[in-house]
């Protein structure tokens, strides 16, 4: 098929890569937010609030790094 002709190990492999990292990004950033908390309800609230952007941002700064390091290298 058009899709197993395009793909190619170094495809699958930086996917992969991308994935362990943003999975990082997501756990740090949680686990920062988690231990910045209040103990109130409305502290966890906002600490998760806190957290999900945080990892939406360094998910979005990752990914343009990774784009200008492919496009460098011809991938």
């Amino acid at each position: 098929t058009q899709t197993q002709a395009t793909l190619d190990m170094t495809n699958i492999s930086l996917g992969i890569a991308k994935a362990g990292i943003y999975a990082i990004i997501i756990a740090l950033s949680g686990c920062m937010r988690g231990m910045q908390s209040g103990r109130s309800a409305a502290a966890v609230g906002e600490a998760t609030t806190s957290a999900v952007v945080t990892a939406i941002v360094g998910i979005i700064v990752t990914d343009g790094i990774f784009a200008v390091l492919c496009d460098a290298l011809g991938i």
